[in-house]
């Protein structure tokens, strides 16, 4: 949204010196030429703000702008939108500043600081210096507090000093921008800043030789300087270059802002625009003093554009918003004259202001007749500067939703005296000279299209009307009054009041009326006539400022207003029946308000709580263990109007669903209003857990092991292990007996598993056996010999090698020698066994091959 800083609430009239004025501190500093300095700006005494406005000023010619920064974040709505840098402000060393809290509330400060930092470039020379101000030119300065006062301002200025050694000064030359048409000849003006003992300078300046055609050069003011100093052979091409010295080799100085030539050109386009630029190209850019030094250059370009665009045209007739001075063609001096501000194409605005000027030697002592457009009040006038002929307004929809009238409406009116003699004339015209003409279309910048009235005097209808108003006791009421006072031409007086083209009355005043816009024509004995528009309005009473809605998905919607006016205290009464400012809980629909004044006035609105879009997100948990199918899915809806319905993909109808297996699940939600949306996802499994135990041997039965091997499940895991009371619960164990050793492992589900460990006196791997055995009775390997298998409770299986079983044991007890089940030898070659152990409940199962061999010939 584009700034405006609104005089409004600021330009209250009374001064009032209750509170203490704020500081603005500005840093002293020095800086090598060609370098940056940062300005800092800090405050004290800063206490219920809501309203700034003022100018910075300081020396171009040594100090070039750079940027803003370091804004502070402590002040509402503040940000770099309330300075306005336009090019044609900073190339002359102002900076304009407008900032407005609309929240209204106040801000506060502490004592030293900063609230924002200008970057300059230091362009001057060498001992060159500048103070940085605050002041009134070209922006009054004005600081609003709480109450709506001007409190003003104290200001302590800063001084920055270029310093380094050697060289010569500063220079800066600057193009002017012009406007024009299409075959219109327009000239830029080079003007100079530090034109100080200057003996000598170059430079070139390129255009677009497409949109501009060169004319001329011309308007000298240079003593040397003439049409044989430019060389214009290359001006087809838009380049130019020129030399120049002083003919007494002296140094020539000039005073600032002096214009020391113009460059003319043919506008070529109907549309666009140029920038008319210095260069160093056919000539180089170069400056020297009358001590030969060189001289630094800085600059500004020029350019040219075409007409349109932007604020301050004067076609009422031009497409989009216009703002008209509507003013009779003739009064009669000594006499009332009232202008009518009307506006056309006053749609979706939401901001607007302007200065409005005229010769106070024609018409002076403005005065508000009557205001028109809901939002606007007299505290949002700046009449003060009524004397030198100007007065602005400002006027913002603090709704922001933008506020639309039909072509003709009247803003306000302002009535003056005519002090003009007969045959004196002046035109009441819109400017920027107190505010800038600004407004804007849902908070988007348009051009400001205007029509400036003119008033003749003499010639008029020797009848003065003149009103008095009794505004309505409540909006809406017919207890109004209108009494007019007529003077000049010849009694007796005849009256005829119409409003909105149907006739009111033949009084001479009004009576027992309601607001709007009244009409009396007047005609006296002789036949002369006089017609006068008065605009009766309603009482400023409450308004909604704005009213913040959260729309109501379920029954968490809101209303929170912000108010203004009104005879307090203020009760309310909604259609739900809450008596509260702000209400919540809400679901979608619509709530009614009247809002009763302590005068009785009642003001009668209502609120749409919308519902939102329908939106639904499932959240899902995903199976804690491999195989457990405990997964989970919920619809969480958002918007949409209840009840839902839920359709699942597995066919259940509920907002949630449990006990599920892995795999993607779908869920359709339908709200009140038969609006459907979507969403699904995936229940995954974890990877199974899986524990293994490593050990090393304890052949000193003290010294061994175990470690347990983890992988799947979810981590972070615990351990249990049989080694004692209590047990450890560690994953390594240390200094352990021969023996077996058990883990149960635990994932952060709650998943487990259990391994066991065994530590032999050697490396030997228990439940492992040799891979030949030589059964011929020589009692040297004549066992099949599987270790660690005395005392457990185990089964061991025997398989040939087409898979038929030959042997089985319960509790194996190493006595097999490669028989079959029946006692009979089995033929020599390999086997494949299968040994299956218990062991504290656990059912493990270990495999291998061994190979018969009783003949070893």
């Amino acid at each position: 949204m584009k700034k405006f800083y609104l005089l409004s609430i600021l330009l209250v009239g009374l001064l009032g010196w209750m509170q203490a004025q704020p500081t603005f501190e500005i840093d002293d500093a020095t800086g090598d030429p060609g370098g940056v300095v940062s300005i800092n700006f800090k405050v004290k005494d800063f206490t219920g703000i809501v309203g700034m406005q003022f100018s910075i000023n300081w020396d171009p010619t040594v100090l070039q702008f750079a940027e803003i920064k370091n804004i502070t974040n402590e002040i509402n709505a503040f940000d770099g939108s309330a300075f306005n840098t336009d090019a044609n402000r900073v190339d002359n060393g102002q900076i304009l500043f407008q900032w407005f809290d609309t929240g209204a509330e106040g801000n506060t400060l502490a004592d030293g600081t900063i609230i924002f930092t200008i970057d300059f470039t230091i362009v001057g020379g060498s001992g060159s210096s500048t103070n940085i101000t605050i002041s009134d030119d070209p922006r009054k300065i004005e600081i609003i507090d709480e109450s709506e006062t001007n409190i003003g301002l104290n200001v302590t200025d800063g001084t920055f000093t270029a310093t380094g050694m050697g060289g010569g000064g500063s220079l800066r030359l600057l193009g002017s921008d012009e406007i024009g048409s299409l075959d219109e000849t327009v000239c830029v003006d080079i003007t100079a800043q530090g034109f100080s003992n200057i003996a000598g300078m170059q430079f070139s300046l390129s255009w677009d030789p497409a949109f501009l055609q060169f004319s001329e050069v011309t308007n000298f003011n240079l003593d040397g300087l003439n049409e044989g100093t430019f060389n214009t052979d290359d001006v087809a091409n838009g380049k130019i270059g020129l030399q120049w010295n002083d003919p007494d080799v002296a140094g020539i100085t000039l005073g600032n802002n002096t214009r020391i030539f113009s460059i003319c050109f043919k506008i070529l386009g109907s549309e666009g625009n140029s920038t008319v630029a210095f260069a160093s190209e056919p000539v180089s850019i170069e400056f020297v003093d009358g001590d030969d030094n060189r001289v630094t250059f800085n600059k500004k370009d020029g350019s040219v554009s075409t007409d349109g665009g932007g604020g301050g045209t004067s076609d009422c007739n031009a497409e989009g918003f216009a703002m008209e001075a509507s003013v009779p063609a003739n009064v009669d001096a000594g006499s009332e004259v009232c202008v009518d501000f009307k506006v056309k194409d006053f749609i979706d605005i939401t901001t607007l202001g302007a200065t409005v000027e005229w010769d106070n030697a024609v018409i002076t002592n403005p005065r508000i007749e009557s205001i028109n457009l809901d939002g606007l009040n007299e505290n949002l006038f700046n009449l003060d500067q009524g004397a030198n002929g100007l007065f602005s307004f400002v006027w913002i929809d603090n709704t922001t939703e933008g506020i639309n009238l039909p072509d003709g409406s009247i803003l306000f009116t302002i009535c003056y005296n005519v002090v003009g003699s007969e045959g004196q004339s002046t035109t009441v015209s819109f400017t920027d000279m107190i505010t800038d003409r600004e407004v804007s279309q849902l908070s988007i910048a348009i051009p400001f299209n205007q029509c400036d009235g003119v008033i003749n005097v003499g010639n008029g209808s020797g009848l003065n009307i003149s009103s008095s108003l009794t505004t309505p006791s409540c909006a809406g009421e017919f207890d109004g009054a209108i009494d007019i006072s007529v003077s000049g031409g010849t009694e007796p007086y005849t009256y005829s009041w119409t409003r909105g083209g149907s006739a009111v009355s033949t009084d001479e005043d009004l009576s027992n009326v309601s607001a709007g816009t009244y009409t009396v024509n007047i005609a006296d004995g002789t036949g002369l006539e006089a017609s006068r528009n008065i605009v009766l309005n309603d009482p400023v009473g409450v308004r909604i400022i704005n009213a913040v809605i959260v729309e109501g998905s379920g029954m968490d919607g809101s209303i929170a207003l912000t108010l203004s006016g009104g005879s307090t205290p203020l009760d309310f009464a909604w259609s739900n029946g809450a008596t509260t400012r702000d209400i919540a809980g809400l679901a979608f629909g619509t709530y009614g308000l009247t809002i009763t004044e302590a005068n009785g006035c009642t003001l009668d609105t209502s609120f749409n709580v919308g519902a939102g879009d329908l939106m639904v997100q499932i959240d899902l948990t995903d199976l804690s263990c491999t195989g457990e199918n405990d997964g989970a899915a919920s619809a969480n809806v958002n918007g949409g109007g209840a009840p839902y319905t839920y359709s699942w993909s597995n066919g259940e109808t509920t907002s949630s669903i449990s006990g599920l297996e892995p795999g993607s699940y779908a869920v359709t939600v339908t709200d009140a209003a038969g609006t459907t949306v979507e969403a699904s996802g995936d229940i995954d499994e974890p990877n199974q857990l899986v524990v293994n135990v490593e050990t090393t041997p304890s052949p000193n039965n003290s010294e061994g092991t175990a470690l347990a091997q983890v992988s799947g499940g979810t981590g972070p895991y615990t351990y249990r292990w049989n080694d004692g009371n209590p047990p450890s619960t560690t994953r390594l164990i240390i200094n352990l007996p021969q023996g077996s050793f058990s883990v149960l492992v635990t994932d952060d589900n709650g998943c487990q598993a259990q391994a066991i460990g065994d530590i032999g006196e050697s490396d030997v791997p228990c439940f492992s056996a040799r891979l030949v055995m030589t059964p011929n009775g020589d009692g040297r390997n004549d066992e099949f010999d599987l270790a660690c298998t005395a005392g457990t409770d185990n089964e061991l299986q025997v398989f040939n090698r087409q898979g038929e079983l030959v042997y089985e044991a319960t509790n194996y007890s190493n006595d097999w020698l490669g028989v079959d089940q029946g006692g009979e030898e089995l033929v020599d070659g390999a086997y494949y066994w299968v040994l299956q152990v218990r062991r504290n409940g656990i059912l493990e199962q270990f495999k291998g091959h061994v190979t018969i061999l009783r003949n070893l010939n």
